[in-house]
């Protein structure tokens, strides 16, 4: 930049200085040959600026434009591993939800298992005390009718007693007998 200000200032203050030169005379086309100069002067200068910032320029651009590639390439090389990431990812996700599936079914699973077993468990209990219940009743049944068996017993052998008592013939005794047994069945 410093040596375009330079090759600037070198190529102007010549022609300007000739220039007005030429005014300070009383050249009536002073003017036209002023700008004739700056003419020349700015074709020069554009030329020598072409001349000298055209590889630079040209290498600026190229290595703006292999950047401006580079970063680009980059980019999608990025966004290509992150589209194969957010792929893997997603299968991952659908692995989870499928094991997830799965392990709620083998938990329901599991859970009428057990289910099944607690209320099989709880028949079995149930049937275990209604089989005491109705061994309980048929002892206590069977104890009733022995104290039955005892009292009628003991109601002939009273009845028996009075009989003998009373003088009573063997046929009247008999009656005696089935009397007191109707009485026992009636009871």
């Amino acid at each position: 930049m410093l040596r375009a200000a330079f090759v600037l200032a070198t190529t102007l203050l010549p022609a300007l200085l000739h220039a007005s030169e030429g005014a300070e005379h009383g050249d009536p086309d002073a003017a036209l040959k002023l700008l004739g100069y700056a003419v020349i002067n700015f074709t020069l200068f554009a030329g020598l600026l072409y001349w000298k910032l055209k590889d630079p320029v040209k290498n600026a651009i190229s290595e703006r434009y292999s950047y401006i590639v580079d970063q680009v390439s980059a980019v999608e090389k990025e966004r290509a591993e992150l589209t194969t990431a957010l792929n893997e990812a997603k299968q991952l996700v659908a692995q989870v939800e499928a094991e997830k599936q799965q392990l709620i079914e083998q938990v329901v699973s599991a859970a009428k298992h057990q289910a099944t077993q607690m209320v099989a468990t709880a028949e079995k209990s149930a049937l275990a005390s209604n089989n005491g219940a109705q061994q309980q009743a048929a002892a206590l049944e069977r104890e009733a009718l022995a104290s039955l068996i005892r009292t009628a017993a003991d109601l002939l052998t009273s009845k028996a007693s009075n009989g003998i008592e009373q003088k009573i013939d063997a046929a009247g005794s008999q009656s005696l007998c089935t009397q007191a047994l109707k009485q026992i069945e009636g009871h």
